[in-house]
């Protein structure tokens, strides 16, 4: 098997083409997050196609930064690669591993960082090992899917019991809710889902990044933005990015008025409605964890979403 990457060839058409047409792609491999990102950073992002045998098998979308003439330097790829249909069997991404390895080689004053989109083994580990890369740490990234073609009763069937519960209770208030996406309402949330984020002491996106963000892909039509009301007052609100046929669950705050109403129950759920009216496939509730977030856990896992467990870092 022979793996080949060739960098920045696509045109954006085609890149948005193929990303397009693959099922579970991630917020962290859109070229518009690279677009809101990078620049923070001062990275230097770069998009590869990757061929086995000569043939298109997937894209992977890597950041990169250096000082001192590139004496010191850092390349990053994260949630990736994506793969064509066809493609992303163990063999293909260790594969792709090991030109990865060859094109990066470990070295002095060089940082890698590589969070494989696959599950995990002992068994991938030591092959990941052989083809160069070495595990870092024992934290396993875990996110949540929804299935957004299922059609609408069957996801509301798959709502844990004591989540639909809640989603009634916040259908039969008075609130209401704005999916306009305009800069007072942007800086609204964002201020909000500061203050929450201090409050509640919870990690989270900085805000710095959320700007960007929300700048990026407001323009290009990208965002789902929600602001709960009650009595005209802002009681709770989220963020979703879109990407492909997938979108992500970005950021959410909710005051107290919120949590008595269940407003985030209520949003999430118009969210999921209007992303399978839009034609998405899939909704990425976000990372979870079982230390500092339990109860994000619990909430995410109440909308019967599916659970996906990363293989880990490896550098």
């Amino acid at each position: 098997m022979q793996v080949t990457i060739k960098w920045n060839i696509l045109s954006l058409g085609e890149w948005s083409s193929y990303f397009s047409n693959i099922r579970r792609s991630n917020l962290l491999q859109d070229y518009s997050y690279a677009k809101a990102v990078a620049p923070l950073y001062g990275q230097r992002p770069k998009w590869g196609l990757i061929q086995i045998d000569g043939k298109p098998a997937g894209l992977c979308q890597v950041m990169e930064a250096s000082v001192l003439w590139g004496a010191v330097h850092a390349v990053m790829l994260d949630r990736g690669p994506l793969w064509f249909d066809g493609y992303g069997d163990q063999d293909h991404i260790l594969a792709f591993a090991a030109e990865m390895q060859r094109l990066y080689p470990r070295r002095l004053g060089r940082k890698r960082r590589f969070l494989p989109e696959c599950a995990g083994s002992d068994v991938f580990t030591q092959a990941m090992s052989e083809a160069g890369w070495a595990r870092q740490g024992d934290d396993l990234y875990k996110t949540l899917w929804i299935d957004v073609t299922q059609d609408q009763e069957a996801l509301r069937a798959a709502l844990r019991k004591s989540w639909r519960q809640s989603l009634v209770k916040a259908e039969k208030s008075a609130m209401s809710i704005s999916w306009d996406v305009t800069p007072e309402l942007v800086g609204l949330n964002l201020k909000r889902y500061e203050m929450d984020k201090i409050d509640k002491g919870y990690s989270g996106p900085d805000v710095k990044v959320l700007r960007s963000l929300c700048s990026v892909y407001a323009a290009e039509k990208k965002i789902l933005l929600a602001t709960a009301f009650l009595d005209k007052k802002p009681i709770a609100g989220i963020l979703i990015l879109c990407h492909g046929s997938s979108a992500t669950y970005q950021m959410g705050w909710s005051d107290q008025k919120g949590r008595h109403v269940c407003a985030h129950h209520r949003l999430l759920w118009e969210a999921t409605l209007k992303l399978k009216a839009t034609g998405f496939s899939d909704f990425d509730l976000g990372g979870i964890n079982d230390t500092d977030a339990k109860t994000v856990k619990t909430f995410k896992s109440g909308m019967g979403a599916q659970a996906a467990q990363l293989a880990g870092m490896y550098g």
